[in-house]
């Protein structure tokens, strides 16, 4: 899921997709569609789609050192595949599962590991009271939760809670713990501001957390939810014992103040544009969903027919959260300078 060929390398002056391990060993060396509906058109990213823990350690120690030798600032972006699940050809999906769930905690201990590495390498080259260090995941899994072992399907806990880790010793108080809402959209920001850059004329949905960090700063009373990975077919909800008919949905919905408040509705299937369900069908697939999370985190308790009145409040705030979102096209948009469209037409982002 990170090869060139999908645009990640945009923007990089290095850029390693040099895969080892096998992604998805069923399709080993055949084009095919990704587990997630998406077309992969390279051969390679099938058969070899991820790296050891070790082997992004070890190229990400040579990639420091060739920047702390010329005492030049640098931004690097690792990615750990460690506790990530691989699909064995002789296994079937029930054996895959399972050696998923038995091995996950093995998986994240090594990669723990292997981050130390690089922790370790700071440490000694002398760069780590310099340099500001985001522990952070894209995702959750469940392993049993809800009855759904992956990522991706639902918007509960067990997918949306991630560590977020900071280390900078020269600015940042050890050991301190931030209780605010926060997500993985205000890294950007944060480290936009701890590079010097002015955010106040660059808009940005995140916001950077070194105010919240450094002092008391509020972050945000809600953030925004959503997946629309069952609204591809290997994803979609059966509707029908047998599975052959499949309704695509999109859930989303809002956090906030221990409350999380969720919407599932019925999506056309993105790689089935042409397989329409009757309404009667998709009705059956529309769902409210309300948790309170202080008393129920394991969100076992639907409260949405119980507490009218908080469902209410909070389907307001999702639809206040979703109305502010196109106002980045309005007349009071930020407007790249010329200077700036030619930097972004250089690393390929507009024509």
């Amino acid at each position: 899921p990170l090869d060139s060929i999908y645009g990640l390398d945009q923007g990089f002056g290095v850029y390693d997709d040099a895969y080892t391990v096998p992604l998805f060993g069923r399709f080993a060396g055949e084009d095919a569609d990704s587990d997630a509906g998406q077309p992969v058109r390279s051969a390679s990213s099938i058969g070899m789609g991820l790296k050891t823990d070790a082997e992004v350690s070890d190229a990400a120690t040579r990639l420091i050192a060739s920047f702390a030798e010329n005492d030049a600032p640098f931004f690097v972006w690792l990615h750990y595949f460690g506790p990530h699940s691989i699909q064995y050809e002789d296994l079937d999906n029930s054996e895959n599962v399972r050696l998923h769930v038995a091995t996950y905690s093995q998986k994240a201990r090594r990669t723990d590991d292997a981050i130390g590495r690089v922790l370790r390498f700071l440490d000694e080259s002398g760069l780590t009271d310099e340099t500001l260090v985001i522990l952070h995941s894209d995702h959750g899994e469940s392993l049993g939760e809800h009855g759904y072992v992956g990522h991706g399907r639902f918007l509960y806990e067990d997918n949306l809670r991630v560590p977020l880790i900071m280390r900078w010793p020269s600015l940042l108080p050890s050991g301190k713990r931030v209780d605010k809402l926060v997500g993985n959209i205000d890294i950007a920001p944060t480290v936009l501001e701890a590079a010097g850059v002015d955010l106040s004329q660059s808009p940005m949905d995140g916001r950077s957390l070194l105010g919240a960090i450094w002092g008391d700063a509020p972050v945000r009373d809600d953030l925004y939810i959503e997946t629309y990975m069952p609204a591809h077919e290997s994803f979609a909800e059966p509707a029908n014992e047998e599975a052959s008919v499949k309704v695509g949905v999109r859930r989303y919905g809002v956090l906030g103040d221990g409350w999380k408040y969720l919407v599932t509705e019925p999506h056309p299937l993105f790689d089935r544009p042409d397989h329409v369900n009757s309404d009667e069908i998709a009705r059956r697939f529309y769902r409210l969903e309300l948790y309170g999370l202080e008393a129920d985190p394991g969100e076992e308790r639907n409260l949405a027919d119980d507490e009218p009145d908080i469902a209410s409040l909070y389907a307001q705030r999702l639809a206040e959260v979703l109305a502010t979102a196109d106002e980045g096209v309005g007349p009071d948009a930020f407007r790249p300078s010329a200077e700036h469209l030619e930097k972004l037409r250089a690393l390929g982002y507009v024509d």
